[in-house]
């Protein structure tokens, strides 16, 4: 099953932008990044090298998750604008 970096980019925009003291635990992301998404239209601040983009976000932390079959296109994992705090940015999603 092909999966669209469109679709997590939205999810987890989605959370950031109104999470507070949330966690992402255990999830696996599956042959992520590997054709470009279709975006009807280019929304402003999202960064669309990542997987995950968060914006204000409060004590948000991400455990044990892991990447599978990445496509070039990830540049990077997670990138936070804005107002963010929590752990597991540098270590809570891996390859």
């Amino acid at each position: 099953m092909k999966k669209s970096c469109f679709a997590i980019v939205v999810v987890f925009a989605c959370i950031g932008l109104s999470a507070a003291d949330a966690a992402v635990v255990s999830n696996v992301f599956v042959n992520p990044m590997r054709a470009i998404a279709y975006r009807p239209q280019e929304v402003s601040g999202i960064n669309y090298d990542a997987l995950i983009w968060m914006m204000q976000a409060k004590d948000v932390s991400f455990i044990g998750n892991r990447i599978l079959g990445a496509g070039d296109l990830l540049k990077q994992i997670i990138i936070t604008n804005g107002a963010v705090s929590g752990t597991g940015f540098t270590d809570g999603v891996t390859r």
